[in-house]
């Protein structure tokens, strides 16, 4: 057997989210035997049906749509099972074969409950500054983890409700009587924690009659491919802007976005690895609240959101647009050792410049008077320096090649591979699956 086998692709977000990820680990994934979501929960976006603005898939690769793939759930994820059940009905609807040879569940993966939901509102509730993220359960789930009370697939699999009162029990007094008034009328902590073990137990057990055909130890069988020399693609949620570590304070998620967790969570070595693809769109997006460098407001804002159409349903606070930020994509591109970029919105992007006049795309910083080229740690004092490029209008008929694109859009494209040092092999022309260059 051989001790490494570089069969491994990664998709790794640069910027902080919905960057088009789901599009370019689709074209990846078109020839993968395994696909596998490494980290976190629900927050993928992926289509289903080769259109970016219908069915999507939140939790299961779109991958699943591929004959002879397998798409694994890994262990570094924070699972909502109903979404899931949702999920794989969908998946039925639509015609799809979902079987347990070619869906599998991580029995380490983290199980996310109504309850994390309502503490992460609890949590969010108590800061001076609220951020706006989403309250999906994701980092109450991912923190009872850290306290050793997490509840897991295998409890799932295997009925070990007391794993849930081990956690209840581990909640603020406060929340515990706010939360449990939904199921009994008394107050005692250990009343309450005991209805709240009851009502959660009989809804895993639900869901154990819907998943536990899925669940099972998944490491065997990504060795087995790993060394079979077929070609593995690694995706997981969230992007490098938002990061535990290296994202800004308000941003981050509760789990590591970087190229070398995301495979370290999928169970693979780092020298396995063939090719890390960097995504990033053709300007910023940013949900939560915080420092954003090159944040638009006003009628360029207007303008941004009107032509990028991303879908603000469900978010709690309008989402924030900004131009391109190359010192920040140049950074997550050196930190997670970028072999190759996929950017996305090339049509979008011309489409703002025409109505503007010009593109901006942010090549450094100034602080104090100042010129930097580098993120520093306290980016509220920030400014950016911009440099102004032509816009351009795509042609009527879809581009297919990095030839039939407007001579402006390929500036704009060699600015970004000049300033990152990597080249640009994916482009993204439109919505759909099939807006998309290849070089």
């Amino acid at each position: 057997m051989k001790l490494v086998n570089p069969v491994v692709t990664e998709i790794v977000g640069l910027q902080y989210g919905d960057e088009g990820k789901s599009k370019i680990s689709s074209y990846e994934s078109s020839d993968a035997k395994l696909i596998v979501r490494s980290t976190g929960g629900c927050s993928f976006n992926q289509a289903v049906d080769g259109k970016e603005c219908k069915s999507k898939l939140k939790i299961i690769p779109s991958g699943i749509m591929n004959k002879n793939t397998i798409c694994i759930l890994g262990p570094g994820m924070a699972i909502d099972p109903q979404v899931l059940i949702n999920e794989i009905d969908l998946l039925r609807d639509l015609g799809v074969l979902i079987s347990r040879q070619n869906l599998m569940i991580s029995e380490k993966a983290l199980v996310v409950l109504p309850y994390h939901k309502k503490l992460d509102a609890y949590y969010e509730s108590l800061k001076p500054k609220p951020t706006n993220k989403a309250l999906d359960g994701l980092e109450s789930s991912y923190a009872s983890n850290t306290r050793n009370v997490g509840v897991r697939m295998i409890d799932i699999l295997h009925g070990n409700w007391y794993r849930i009162k081990e956690e209840l029990q581990t909640l603020p007094q406060d929340f515990i009587d706010e939360y449990s008034q939904l199921y009994s009328t008394k107050r005692e902590r250990e009343v309450s924690i005991e209805a709240l073990t009851e009502e959660m137990s009989a809804l895993c057990q639900n869901y154990r009659l819907r998943l536990h055909f899925y669940i099972r130890e998944v490491q065997s069988v990504i060795n087995r491919i790993l060394y079979s020399d077929l070609k593995i693609v690694v995706e997981g949620s969230g992007s490098y802007g938002l990061d535990i570590v290296k994202g800004e304070n308000q941003f981050v998620l509760p789990f590591s976005c970087s190229s070398s967790s995301l495979i370290s969570s999928a169970g693979i070595g780092l020298l396995n690895v063939k090719e890390i693809v960097g995504v990033a769109k053709a300007y910023n997006t940013i949900t939560a609240k915080g420092p954003f460098i090159t944040e638009v407001k006003g009628r360029t804002r207007k303008v941004f959101a009107n032509f990028a159409n991303e879908n603000e349903i469900g978010l709690r606070a309008p989402k924030r647009y900004g131009w391109l930020d190359l010192v920040q994509l140049k950074n997550a591109v050196f930190e997670n050792s970028i072999t190759k970029l996929a950017i996305t919105h090339i049509d979008t992007i011309g489409a703002i410049g025409n109505v503007l006049g010009s593109i901006k795309v942010c090549v450094g910083y100034k602080i104090n008077e100042h010129t930097i080229s580098y993120m520093p740690m306290d980016s509220e004092n920030v400014k950016p320096i911009y440099q102004y490029l032509k816009p351009w209008i795509m042609p009527q008929e879809k581009c297919k090649t990095f030839d039939q694109l407007p001579r402006e859009a390929k500036q704009f494209i060699h600015l970004i591979e000049t300033l990152t040092c990597v080249n640009v092999s994916l482009i993204g022309t439109g919505p759909d699956k099939e807006d998309l260059i290849i070089r």
